[in-house]
């Protein structure tokens, strides 16, 4: 019910119902589990199928081949595919590259079943990354990933945010805050990246497509800086069509070290 409403018009535009639930009371994969049985269709889950994983993957694959030498490589985790596939991209290429998945901090579910060996499901969490709500990861996803992937690194919502506002304004593209997870951890994520060539798989949205989570987040993160001290303009921008699945590679590691400062 919450998620934004230019994702839901595009979907809509596209001749596809979009059936909206409560993502603290109901069950999404029970919904759909039942809609699809009752109509005759195919549920097509987002990570759990061996097909969906290699198609995310293709992403990191494309990204190698044309930067065959990168040292790290950091994707956003959600329900576990993109990273699973990524990891596979890797292999698939050989080197040295090492991979790290990126979650919100108060959705770390990823990261706790690594360390713990077995998947972990918490509580609905609250954070301004709505692609990545997931509170548990997919069995096949979660197997690629303890096999393949270096760890999983969290950045909490002010950090994406000052990784949103980097993309705005040094770059001049707007990202959702999911998409700037993977340039967030490789910020925050205390990995040694000097010296190294570092790639990041973002996403991008339309320059409407806030929710209200991200709004509220928006605003509590202006009333911070003002707090501060910091001078806020509000301007207005243009609209952005959502390019999904692109990517950006930034390096060397070195300009990561005063990237996206909140400096007044």
């Amino acid at each position: 019910e919450d998620a934004a409403v230019s994702k839901m018009a595009a979907t809509r535009a596209y001749g596809a119902q979009v059936v909206t639930y409560n993502r603290f009371t109901e069950d999404r994969e029970a919904i759909s589990r039942q809609i699809a049985q009752e109509r005759g269709m195919t549920l097509v889950p987002p990570s759990e199928h061996a097909h969906v994983i290699a198609g995310q993957g293709t992403a990191a694959l494309e990204l190698l081949q044309e930067v065959p030498r990168l040292h790290y490589l950091f994707v956003a985790v959600g329900g576990g595919g993109l990273l699973a596939g990524s990891t596979l991209g890797v292999q698939a290429q050989g080197g040295n590259c090492e991979v790290y998945g990126v979650e919100p901090e108060t959705a770390n579910d990823a990261q706790q079943s690594l360390r713990s060996g077995h998947i972990v499901t918490i509580t609905q969490p609250r954070t301004i990354a709505d692609g990545a709500l997931t509170t548990a990861m997919s069995t096949l996803a979660f197997g690629i990933i303890r096999q393949h992937a270096e760890g999983i690194v969290t950045a909490n919502d002010m950090q994406l945010m000052h990784a949103m506002r980097f993309f705005a304004e040094r770059m001049k593209i707007v990202v959702e805050p999911t998409g700037a997870l993977s340039f967030a951890g490789a910020q925050h994520g205390g990995v040694d990246m000097r010296g190294k060539r570092v790639g990041i798989i973002p996403a991008f949205m339309e320059a409407d497509g806030l929710t209200p989570e991200v709004k509220a987040a928006v605003q509590r993160a202006a009333q911070e800086l003002q707090n501060q001290g910091a001078e806020l303009v509000e301007v207005d921008l243009p609209h952005l069509d959502a390019a999904i699945a692109a990517y950006y590679v930034i390096g060397p590691a070195e300009a990561f070290s005063n990237l996206a400062r909140f400096d007044g």
